[in-house]
């Protein structure tokens, strides 16, 4: 596991968390956690993940619910964030797709590049090549199908589940540690970066969804239906009870499941879900234990030592 990735990931969970829940906070205190995800969004676009883009509206919608405003007011909100989805988000989304191969992934050249998306016409449309990038990204049912039927069924077998079974070995302990999810123990065998590969796409950049049934009859045939049904309906229990606890803390690590903005974390492969899990659960043991480690009974018998004896008349 990349820790400082990881922590990220837990830490902008804490953010979504904090600013969802309906309890008041200080405006200094709202304003950091909208900056805070405003930048990890800017950050990670500019990395060339463009499902990005859709964190801070989908937050914003909630958070507008979350406040129960009037009709208007959400008529509003709603076509502001889809009118802002609607034009930057879809030069954006055309921008980043043909400038994450190229490594040229800067703010002044993505804005130099979006004006070229808007002023050339020898592209077809902005709004076509805008569906186009989102049917094949977003399709998994026909991407899924692919994978079947190009790869085979049951050809994969056991061998994704094993790297993501051993999620929490660091490779420094085991260099020759799988992918988790991979046919091949390399990023390029795992079914989003295969498919993508396999229709054409830059095998460094590009990735596809894939159908969780698709990716499981992959891996067993169709009786790998079966344990997908079973780990999901158990993984929607562990979020459920992660959901309904009164800790912030354990919130957050539902949220960290779910995957925000694009919700994979509600229905996914068994060996994703058991990887994810893996990771949250041992975040859970850690801040269980951690008030003990911190405050055990000798570190308080020290500070009460060095107390000094209160005087008597």
């Amino acid at each position: 596991v990349n820790i400082l990735l990881l922590l990220d990931t837990f830490f902008t969970a804490y953010v979504i968390t904090a600013l969802v829940q309906t309890a008041k906070r200080p405006r200094i205190y709202v304003f950091a956690l909208w900056s805070s995800i405003l930048l990890t969004a800017l950050q990670w676009t500019l990395f060339g993940q463009r499902m990005s883009m859709l964190a801070p509206p989908v937050i914003l919608l909630y958070w507008i619910h979350q406040r129960r405003p009037s009709r208007t007011v959400l008529a509003l909100g709603y076509a502001a964030i889809g009118l802002f989805v609607g034009t930057v988000g879809v030069i954006a989304l055309l921008v980043i797709g043909q400038m994450r191969g190229r490594n040229e992934l800067q703010f002044s050249r993505a804005a130099a590049e979006s004006k070229n998306v808007v002023t050339d016409k020898s592209r077809g449309g902005p709004l076509y090549d805008a569906y186009d990038q989102v049917q094949i990204k977003f399709d998994g049912i026909s991407m899924g199908a692919f994978l079947v039927q190009y790869f085979g069924s049951g050809t994969a077998g056991f061998r994704p589940y094993l790297g993501s079974m051993l999620a929490l070995v660091p490779r420094a302990v085991l260099p020759s540690k799988p992918i988790p999810g991979s046919v091949d123990d390399t990023y390029f065998g795992t079914p989003p970066r295969l498919v993508a590969i396999n229709v054409g796409y830059d095998p460094l950049t590009a990735n596809v969804g894939v159908s969780p049934a698709s990716v499981e009859i992959w891996h067993f045939g169709y009786l790998g239906l079966i344990p997908l049904i079973l780990i999901n309906v158990l993984h929607w229990r562990l979020m459920n009870s992660f959901l309904s606890a009164p800790s912030l803390i354990v919130r957050v690590l539902a949220v960290y499941l779910i995957v925000v903005p694009a919700f994979i974390g509600f229905f996914n492969s068994g060996d994703i879900i058991i990887m994810n899990e893996e990771r949250v659960l041992a975040l859970y043991v850690l801040l269980s234990i951690a008030p003990y480690l911190l405050y055990r009974p000798g570190r308080r018998r020290l500070v009460r030592a060095a107390e000094p004896e209160p005087q008597t008349a």
